[in-house]
């Protein structure tokens, strides 16, 4: 909050880079975490600044739990295409673009 009028007025674009990692966005399988990256879209909106989401799909930022999926190829697809769509819809139309598979 310290700092919002200063984003406002001297930026137009914001990525919530971290907070759309695995990592802190789905810290365990059956659980998502969208507060942080929430707060960043929703300054970003009343901002009136365009967002990029970061990113889907990683080698790094991931969670213990998708990481032991290794050698489970029909795990880690269930996975990948759960996280995709709980994430991507929560934030369809509210993101001018997404770095879908990063590295």
């Amino acid at each position: 909050e310290e700092y919002d009028e200063l984003l406002a007025q001297q930026f137009s674009i914001t990525t919530p880079e971290n907070s759309c990692k695995w990592k802190y966005l789905h810290p365990s399988m059956d659980e998502f975490n969208f507060t942080n990256c929430d707060l960043i879209v929703d300054r970003a909106e009343k901002n009136k600044q365009a967002t990029r989401g970061h990113n889907l799909c990683w080698g790094n930022g991931n969670p213990d739990w998708l990481l032991n999926l290794t050698g489970n190829a029909t795990a880690l697809k269930a996975a990948l295409a759960k996280h995709i769509s709980t994430v991507a819809g929560r934030y369809a139309g509210r993101l001018y673009a997404w770095d879908v598979v990063n590295e």
